[in-house]
């Protein structure tokens, strides 16, 4: 059996474990039973965001439906999936599935490229581990999360496409990476490491002279063709719902060069910190352990083993870059190295075994210590979800609500419709940062029943003298909720709104 670069077979390691072949399936089940845990717990903001950008997409004034949010199509349509399966629990449950594809497929992957059950087996371990661990930041139901099968189906297509005798295989094989890139992309606009890899087994083919020429345009004519056949349904699925190719694009990848620069000249405090907490996750969570473990065993791999964990540093190296340039920091960027890493502690499994097993242990422990600590103290709402509710219960009719700035959950929590797009600050602060919009929104026709702020409309980035003026001449405030200001507009009599904020 050749291995993905055509050269020799893994001896002695394919057989060390005969019976572990079911291993990742198991991983990939546990994982997602582990996630099961929190099921109830209370919608992170982004959950809580898309919930109801999916809740509402149809044809309407924004890019989805009535709101506009810097994200893909394939993302909001998962998204559709979960409300339609019960709102938060159904999302935890696309969640656990989307996590047990990846965990077997990338198992898969290695078995293929390796001709090891025994690396198979590790690697399901190590990404069943960081997939289903909050202490690595894979709390959220987040566009990474929900990336990784698709980028998993796709390495799956890569190797497939390389290890192939046939033409049939490497057609086959093509058209899975080209499907599986294209559908990450649509879920995270950032997710190409499906590219990265595929770039890397032909770089190392080429420079192994095992290249074919006629295999590489046979799997790229796949790939081609399974990139267009994901691109058509879902635009075209996206186009029914009212959201044009074009203004995906935008969303995709000019707004966020747009968003960068907003973001670069205001980092300040808040971002290093949020920088320093995903640096502590990493090193807590098993994500900097398993790194180290990879460099440390690379040397001491076959040289067939070694040429394929050359393509996996370059997948994770591309990873670590996007979370650098993601400008953020927040801690669910990690879940992208979660992959990549497990494929890396796999094939150390090859050669120092031992060193694999701490590896597994760093993510593994972590992984179980943070989810039992979060399941024991769930919350079955947040702070913002609490808020919501409280609006939620004190309104009538056709009431609506506008939040100041970037706490989506509340609007998803009360089930009130939102006459300004966006629910987040980021886009705020790119596309209106002289409040030229919420301005009009607040003093026009289509004006909110309920405003929602922190202790005022300041924030960084945002002109909100004019955005001021009008809130305070249009509504009054009624009432301090969980620590938001909650206004109610003039001339319109509700209850006070009250949580019990805990």
């Amino acid at each position: 059996m050749t291995s993905i670069t055509g050269t020799t077979r893994v001896r002695g390691v394919a057989t060390t474990l005969p019976g572990v072949a079911w291993v990742p399936c198991a991983a990939g089940v546990l994982a997602g039973l582990l996630r099961m845990t929190w099921a109830d717990r209370g919608l992170g903001s982004d959950e809580a965001g898309f919930l109801a950008v999916a809740g509402q997409w149809s044809p309407g004034t924004s890019l989805y439906g009535h709101y506009w949010v810097d994200r893909p199509p394939l993302l909001i349509t998962l998204y559709q999936l979960a409300d339609g399966l019960g709102g938060a629990v159904g999302l935890r449950v696309v969640g656990a599935l989307a996590v047990l594809v990846a965990v077997v497929t990338v198992g898969a992957g290695v078995r293929r490229a390796t001709g090891s059950a025994t690396a198979a087996a590790w690697t399901g371990v190590v990404a069943g581990a960081l997939l289903a661990s909050p202490a690595a930041g894979a709390y959220e139901v987040n566009g990474e999360l929900l990336a990784a099968p698709f980028t998993a189906l796709g390495v799956l297509g890569v190797v497939l496409a390389w290890r192939g005798m046939r033409s049939r295989d490497h057609l086959l094989g093509g058209g899975l990476a080209g499907a599986g890139l294209v559908a990450a992309l649509l879920v995270k606009q950032n997710m190409v490491d499906v590219l990265v890899v595929a770039a890397g087994v032909v770089a190392l083919a080429a420079v192994t002279r095992t290249l074919r020429p006629r295999t590489l345009l046979v799997a790229l004519a796949g790939a081609a063709a399974g990139g267009v056949a994901v691109s058509a349904v879902v635009l075209g699925w996206a186009a029914l719902h009212g959201t044009s190719p074009g203004g995906v694009w935008y969303a995709m990848y000019p707004f966020r060069v747009a968003a960068g620069a907003a973001l670069a000249s205001s980092r300040g405090v808040a971002a290093h910190a949020r920088g320093l907490h995903l640096l502590g996750a990493a090193v807590v969570g098993g994500v900097v352990p398993a790194l180290a473990v990879l460099l440390l065993g690379v040397r001491r791999m076959r040289r067939d083993v070694r040429l394929v964990a050359v393509v996996t540093l370059a997948w994770a190296g591309w990873a670590a870059v996007s979370i650098a340039i993601g400008g953020n920091f927040w801690t669910h960027y990690l879940v992208q190295l979660a992959l990549p890493l497990a494929v890396g502690v796999g094939l150390v499994s090859t050669a120092r075994p031992r060193l694999a097993t701490v590896a597994a242990a760093s993510c593994l422990v972590p992984a179980v210590l943070s989810a039992t600590v979060m399941s024991a103290r769930a919350d079955d709402l947040t702070r913002d979800q609490r808020v919501g509710q409280a609006i939620g219960a004190a309104s009538v009719g056709a009431d609506s609500l506008v939040v100041a700035w970037g706490h989506p959950g509340v609007v998803q929590g009360s089930r009130l419709t939102s006459p300004y797009p966006s629910l987040w600050s980021l886009p705020t602060k790119t596309l209106d940062p002289d409040l030229t919009g919420f301005t009009a929104v607040l003093a026009g026709p289509r004006a909110p029943t309920w405003v929602v702020t922190g202790r005022s409309l300041h924030s960084w980035g945002l002109h909100t003298h004019d955005a001021t003026a009008v809130l305070h001449r249009r509504y009054r405030r009624v009432a301090d909720v969980c620590g938001s200001t909650v206004y109610l507009r003039d001339g319109l009599a509700r209850p006070v709104p009250a949580a019990d904020c805990g």
